[in-house]
């Protein structure tokens, strides 16, 4: 196992994190910004006008249902647009609060437009993007949403899907291919919290790859910067069977490639959504 020449094994430049008026995103900001000190990066917050409501806002046809009244009245776009102002005036002064506790570099940045369009475009390779697991439409159960589905798809950069709990204390790498493995645990260990939180490495079942083999590439790709980690190997990489190991083993985040075997065969669309931390996707 060697180190490819790839912007993923280097440090994370900035934490870029989409967000909207949700407490799910308030929470994901939080957490982007403990990350950004920790790793001395910037915290980008990306807010993204949705051209698409924007634009249903004009037609004659469109309603909304009131959240008190439950009335549905015309779509007003200037009402539109005073709510998503209003909503990145809230956003902006929450995230400038975080980097002044931080001690960081934060800002918020406004954009029109597609969403995923908006989020490829703004976050580059080098950067960490945040996206929440449920997406911005509504999803099917055991699924996640489109937008961080298309951008863990398409995006140069390591994606992270957020949205479960992260209260356990291990940074948690699958690695079950050698071409995958440096750049899974290079990001693995930039996201090891604390000294005391453990780094712990996933090997695949003896069927679907060489344990053995990945253990021995691993370990010597630790060895060589110092670091150590515990290591179980999967009776099964489906994703029930991922999900179950990831909390027997106190799991804060999941780290997988999108070039994995596993993600290949069983489909990160549904290994997501069945681990309750984040997981970080790698290209």
């Amino acid at each position: 196992m060697t180190d490819q020449a790839s912007h993923n094994g280097g440090p994370i430049r900035r934490v870029v994190v989409l967000v909207d008026a949700s407490r799910a995103s308030r929470s994901a900001l939080e957490e982007a910004a403990d990350l950004a000190a920790r790793r001395h990066a910037q915290l980008l917050g990306l807010f993204v006008e949705e051209e698409a409501l924007l634009r249903s806002a004009g037609l004659p046809f469109a309603r909304e249902i009131g959240l008190t009244s439950a009335a549905l009245r015309p779509i007003d776009r200037d009402r539109v647009e005073r709510r998503l102002r209003a909503q990145a005036s809230e956003l902006d002064r929450v995230l400038t609060g975080l980097a002044r506790r931080y001690a960081i570099s934060g800002s918020l940045r406004v954009a029109r437009g597609h969403v995923v369009d908006q989020a490829l475009a703004h976050a580059l390779p080098g950067d960490l993007l945040i996206v929440g697991r449920a997406g911005w439409s509504p999803v099917q159960r055991g699924r996640i949403g489109s937008t961080a589905r298309s951008l863990i798809r398409e995006g140069p950069q390591a994606v992270m899907v957020h949205g479960g709990t992260a209260g356990g204390h291990a940074t948690i790498a699958l690695v079950d291919s050698p071409e995958a493995g440096p750049e899974v645990l290079a990001m693995a260990t930039q996201l090891t919290l604390r000294d005391e939180q453990a780094l712990t490495v996933f090997l695949p079942p003896k069927e679907e790859g060489n344990p053995e083999q990945l253990r021995h590439l691993t370990e010597d790709w630790l060895e060589a910067r110092g670091l150590q980690a515990s290591f179980r190997t999967l009776r099964s990489a489906s994703p029930e069977a991922v999900a179950r190991a990831v909390q027997a083993a106190g799991g804060r985040a999941l780290v997988i490639s999108r070039r994995s075997p596993s993600v290949a065969h069983y489909g990160g669309e549904h290994l997501i959504p069945a681990v309750a931390p984040p997981v970080v996707v790698v290209p």
